[in-house]
Order: structure tokens, then C-alpha cells, then sequence
């Protein structure tokens, strides 16, 4: 499961290469079709980026999305990510979810 994660974090923050090498430019829709991926199979890391993603606590091409936000916080916390349930708390506290 990590490697779709780690895949999907290469193509979201894209990586440098060396001087004799090119990196590999970032490319949101792959990093998002491998975190989907990843957090399909249970993968609790991928489930709080896509919290993140869609709460926009990491860029996004689109604007916040909280409901679907707080869905994959639940989800990564329920798989033991415990930063997920403290990120799901403060939507809740910030008034952007109700619980």
C-alpha cells in the first residue's frame, strides 16, 4: 500500500534530480489517481492527504471541499492516523463540519 501512497507524494510535490539527471515534474491528477488508489486499500496516510487535499491544507486546483474532507479524515483516523482525527476536530471547531 505505501508505494501507491509514495507514488502519489512524488507526483504531487513532483522531485529534482540530480545535476545529470531530470526530475520529475509535478502531475496532480497522477498524485490524486494514486492516492485514490492507496486510500481505497486502506492506506491511512493516503486517506489524510486527501483530507488535507480537500481541506485545503495542501494546494489544490480547486477550492475546499469540507464534507469530503472530514469523509477521508474518518476514514485515515478509523485506520489509526491519529494527526486525522485532530485534523477532522478542528473543521469541526473551525465551524466548517458539524460532527
Amino acid at each position: 500500500m505505501q508505494a501507491k501512497y509514495r507514488l502519489g507524494v512524488m507526483y504531487f510535490r513532483g522531485m529534482r534530480g540530480t545535476p545529470d539527471q531530470r526530475g520529475i515534474p509535478g502531475d496532480r491528477r497522477k498524485a490524486m489517481k494514486w492516492f485514490l488508489e492507496a486510500a481505497g486499500d486502506g492506506d491511512a496516510d493516503a486517506q489524510k492527504m486527501l483530507g488535507d487535499i480537500y481541506s485545503g491544507r495542501e494546494s489544490s486546483d480547486t477550492g475546499p471541499d469540507y464534507e469530503l474532507a472530514a469523509k477521508w479524515y474518518r476514514e485515515a483516523a478509523g485506520n489509526g492516523n491519529a494527526d486525522a482525527g485532530e485534523c477532522l476536530r478542528t473543521l469541526q471547531r473551525e465551524g466548517k463540519i458539524l460532527l
